[in-house]
């Protein structure tokens, strides 16, 4: 019960957010890139700080739910919750259910993690794909199963197309899975 409480908190915590003020950063991804057509915003990488991935995810939730502020934000808090339960999937697995609920509860109310899974950005998606990466990295350290090692590296990959911050923690999953190995 705690678990789905301090889920259910951590929800509602970014959902609150949704309504902020909408920031520079994420007028501009509206207004050069999600604003426009999937060809050039899947083209066009003039500005460095256009999250591809994210443009065209918020690309698609302005045209199925109209042109709101929590539309553009919809795919970072989409993906900002689902950091949570596959977080604490991720570090059940590797320690114990005590230090996966601590960890929940960190990642529940982390300022920076319910601040940017309600931003127009691309950061929550690769805190998504750095969990996906993880597990799939934790998967293939136990079974040595390629398509593991598949989903590691597609996860790797989507992240760096969401922001190129992912490198770091591209980086942090492949070593890590190194010297599990």
């Amino acid at each position: 019960r705690f678990v789905l409480a301090a889920f259910a908190v951590g929800t509602v915590l970014r959902i609150l957010r949704l309504n902020q003020p909408v920031t520079y950063d994420e007028a501009v991804t509206f207004t050069e890139y999600a604003g426009r057509s999937f060809g050039f915003l899947l083209s066009d990488y003039s500005f460095a700080g256009n999250h591809i991935l994210y443009s065209a995810l918020a690309r698609l939730a302005l045209l199925v739910f109209g042109p709101h502020t929590w539309s553009l934000r919809l795919p970072a808090l989409i993906a900002g919750v689902l950091v949570m339960p596959l977080g604490y999937a991720f570090v059940r697995t590797v320690f114990n259910r005590h230090i996966a609920v601590i960890f929940l509860c960190l990642v529940a109310a982390g300022g920076s993690l319910v601040e940017y899974s309600a931003m127009a950005r691309g950061y929550s998606l690769v805190w998504l794909c750095t969990c996906l990466a993880l597990i799939a990295g934790h998967y293939f350290v136990k079974s040595e199963n390629m398509w593991a090692a598949t989903g590691m590296a597609a996860s790797c990959a989507l992240g760096m197309w969401a922001a190129p911050a992912m490198a770091y923690p591209a980086l942090m999953v492949y070593a890590w899975v190194l010297f599990m190995l």
